[in-house]
């Protein structure tokens, strides 16, 4: 068991989870991913996934409003969303969203 999780880690958890169930998103996070450097990379994945677990946590009726609005937010890829991203993960900080 405890190879399978690493592996889904380094894949990504949310990542496997996001393509499965929103692709168009999915190509959008996974542009942005991308284009970040490594260590950006790790932070972005480390805060992806515990967002994606509080997600997870979230009533069903507020957890799809709230993946329809990342959904409406993220629909179309532009750099100053990139910017953003870049800018969120020079924070030490980070809270998500419940």
């Amino acid at each position: 068991m405890k190879g399978m999780r690493i592996v889904r880690k380094q894949a990504g958890g949310y990542m496997s989870a996001l393509q499965q169930t929103r692709p168009d998103l999915y190509k959008t996070i996974s542009n942005y991913r991308g284009r970040l450097t490594a260590p950006e990379q790790q932070t972005f994945d480390k805060r992806a996934n515990i967002q994606y677990a509080a997600t997870q946590n979230m009533p069903t009726g507020q957890r799809d409003a709230y993946i329809k609005s990342i959904e409406q937010k993220y629909a179309k890829p532009s750099d100053e969303q990139f910017s953003e991203i870049q800018e969120g993960l020079k924070s030490k900080t980070f809270t998500p969203v419940y």
